[in-house]
């Protein structure tokens, strides 16, 4: 998959008008010097609001959220729904890792990404834009956070650095890195999905995403790892007891159905990125564990990345 989206696609409009302003200058050079001047004004516009909703630099963004500017907020991380960035307001009912709206409850897809969303990890050696190479640049909006919340970030964040050095989290640098992530405390835990171009988001709500785990999990979205229990492979672990599963949260529990996915490794049961067993809304079963000796408490965990976990992320980054 290769993706044009913004900047890339005036840059190819301006070559092709220029082409034809230049053939027309040859006849009327009059006429073409008052088209160029339209034009590339016009142009020009359409390349600078391009740039400003793809490249903000995060001190706008925390100024947007601080003063409570959530709409705006939202629009430059694009995500549809403002209520996904207002924070959340204490004794939250329902899981905060099952968002209604968003892919998995957790997983804030683009646009371009919605028909490619359950294909598994979504990168192919031929889609170098949504991995991130080398590093990953961030940065913490601290609006709405107390000091020792700042602090389980930065620890969670310091735990995978020293774990998967391979593809560490780095402070952003305003000099080198145009696409970055933004922590902030948003209305429940999700992120984006992989690398996807300028500014992208993990919000994690003061009330429920902060345990380690939970930062983790959201942290392995960024860089492009979906749910556990959509692998292809998946019914060889688990049966689906879709009767005791919301009809709008049916879909969440689909298979990846593409030919070429790339696993990584073995089905993990005890996964960070693993479904845990109650479904939402009902609380009932969602699955049924196929293998023997699974100890089903573990399924779900939050606690943090497990070996395989690990072994899956440094091949992907090796």
């Amino acid at each position: 998959m290769v993706w044009y989206k913004g900047s890339q696609i005036t840059s190819i409009f301006l070559i092709s008008v220029f082409i034809k302003l230049h053939l027309l200058a040859m006849e009327f050079p009059i006429l073409a010097l008052l088209a160029f001047l339209h034009v590339t004004q016009g142009a020009i516009s359409t390349l600078i609001e391009d740039l400003y909703e793809k490249y903000v630099e995060p001190e706008y963004l925390e100024k947007l959220y601080k003063t409570g500017k959530f709409e705006e907020f939202s629009k430059l991380l694009q995500i549809d729904n403002v209520d996904l960035v207002r924070p959340a307001k204490g004794n939250q009912s329902g899981d905060p890792m099952f968002n209604t709206g968003l892919e998995g409850g957790d997983i804030l897809l683009r646009p371009w990404q919605r028909e490619t969303a359950r294909q598994g990890i979504i990168f192919s050696n031929a889609d170098t834009n949504s991995k991130w190479r080398r590093y990953v640049p961030y940065i913490i909006n601290r609006n709405g956070y107390t000091s020792s919340q700042v602090m389980k970030i930065e620890k969670a964040i310091l735990k995978w650095n020293t774990e998967i050095p391979n593809i560490r989290f780095r402070p952003r640098s305003r000099l080198f890195n145009r696409d970055y992530v933004m922590f902030f405390n948003g209305n429940g835990c999700y992120s984006n999905l992989g690398r996807v171009g300028g500014q992208q988001s993990i919000s994690l709500s003061a009330d429920g995403c902060l345990t380690e785990g939970t930062i983790l999990h959201e942290m392995s979205h960024s860089i492009g790892f979906i749910h556990e229990h959509n692998r292809p492979d998946r019914d060889q672990y688990l049966r689906i007891l879709t009767e005791n599963i919301p009809a709008d949260w049916l879909s969440q529990y689909d298979k990846a159905s593409s030919e070429d996915i790339k696993l990584l490794g073995k089905y993990d049961y005890y996964s960070v990125m693993h479904y845990p067993i109650p479904a939402p809304k009902t609380g009932k079963p969602s699955f049924q564990v196929l293998q023997k000796n699974i100890d089903l408490k573990k399924i779900g965990q939050r606690d943090g990345l497990t070996d395989t976990d690990k072994e899956k992320i440094r091949k992907l980054y090796s």
